[in-house]
């Protein structure tokens, strides 16, 4: 076969990809990562077993986020003011975002880990709009990125022992005021 014998296979073989994609309704590029939202009632109800949504956790904390997710910088500055709409970079690295996954910094030795030096973060640079020196020291501290592995029980016994010490206080505020005494309550 020669050379002119084979064009016309290839250019039928290309229509045929690009026509197939077209008819099954392909698109190229990116699409939404977070096909569904978990309605936080879902949870708080029970309606959710605890296996599904460590599940929906895991694949939340590895999935890659992109634009139809939101990826970026939010409409505010680091220092809270806020952006003109559309203007915010999408990507900066000493500024945050600085991946477009959570398991993309920890994930040392699984994800949910620390992160190796490559992942190490620039706090407080993130209050400069952009940033002009993420290693001058007056201006951010760079880190390691933190283990998460056991994170979410610490904040849910906090949030456990901060409900508890403000119904102890409105207790013992209650009872302060109805007998105009000073209450005195162990913590």
């Amino acid at each position: 076969m020669n050379e002119i014998d084979r064009i016309p296979r290839f250019l039928a073989v290309l229509a045929t990809i690009l026509c197939g994609s077209w008819l099954y309704g392909r698109t190229i590029g990116d699409g939404p990562v977070l096909q569904a939202h978990v309605d936080q009632q879902r949870i708080d109800t029970g309606e959710l077993s605890f296996e599904e949504i460590f599940a929906r956790g895991e694949f939340l904390f590895a999935a890659k986020f992109n634009a139809f997710d939101g990826q970026g910088r939010p409409g505010t500055r680091g220092d809270g003011a806020p952006r003109v709409p559309g203007s915010a970079p999408r990507f900066i690295r000493t500024s945050a975002p600085e991946a477009n996954s959570c398991a993309g910094c920890h994930h040392d030795p699984f994800p949910g880990g620390a992160g190796d030096f490559a992942a190490n973060v620039f706090v407080q640079a993130h209050t400069l709009d952009p940033v002009d020196s993420s290693t001058d020291a007056a201006l951010s501290n760079e880190r390691n990125t933190l283990g998460m592995n056991g994170a979410g029980a610490i904040e849910l016994l906090a949030r456990e022992m901060t409900a508890d010490l403000i119904a102890i206080r409105t207790a013992a505020l209650t009872e302060a005021r109805s007998g105009n005494v000073d209450i005195t309550r162990a913590l």
